[in-house]
């Protein structure tokens, strides 16, 4: 079943995909795989909250999975559920503080939530931890702007555009391989 999900979702049938996870499901309920699987169909099908259920599983099957902890913050996002989001990423940056994402989620939601001071500190951590991020600027400019720091708002887009200038310099100048 997991094979023919795999299968059925690379052509882009995902509800067929789905009921295939599902069937690998009940054969291995703890397979953090398996869960990722039927998270990943049921998120693109935009069922968020039975999507987040499935994942909640799979992290308690494999707990040290951050990529697992990653998809939770982004499906609590498209949920809709703030205060849970907010929640989630505070609880993130303090489980993993080095890791820049749950920065970025926790800045993005407390702005959304009109947390703006709090999201502008959780903002510049992220930029902290990806000083060569052209995103990670890019977004601290957005939520400067938002404050009303238009210098810094300036300067930090000033640094994502260098950045991302450097970015597709690289990317676009190198030779071709064959």
């Amino acid at each position: 079943a997991y094979v023919e999900g795999t299968k059925l979702l690379a052509i882009g049938d995902t509800q067929a995909a789905l009921e295939q996870f599902l069937t690998a499901f009940t054969n291995h309920p703890k397979n953090p795989t398996v869960l990722g699987q039927v998270h990943f169909c049921l998120f693109s099908l935009e069922r968020f909250s039975e999507a987040r259920a499935f994942l909640e599983k799979a992290i308690r099957s494999a707990p040290k999975d951050f990529s697992l902890k990653q998809r939770l913050g982004v499906t609590l996002n498209l949920d809709g559920d703030l205060e849970k989001t907010i929640a989630y990423a505070q609880n993130l940056t303090e489980e993993h503080p080095h890791f820049a994402f749950g920065w970025g989620l926790l800045g993005e939601n407390l702005l959304n939530a009109g947390k703006k001071k709090e999201a502008v500190a959780a903002m510049k951590r992220k930029t902290e931890l990806e000083p060569d991020s052209f995103a990670s600027w890019d977004d601290y400019a957005q939520v400067l702007s938002s404050t009303g720091d238009f210098d810094g708002m300036t300067d930090a887009r000033k640094r994502a555009l260098e950045l991302e200038s450097l970015f597709f310099d690289v990317q676009f100048s190198a030779p071709d391989r064959d």
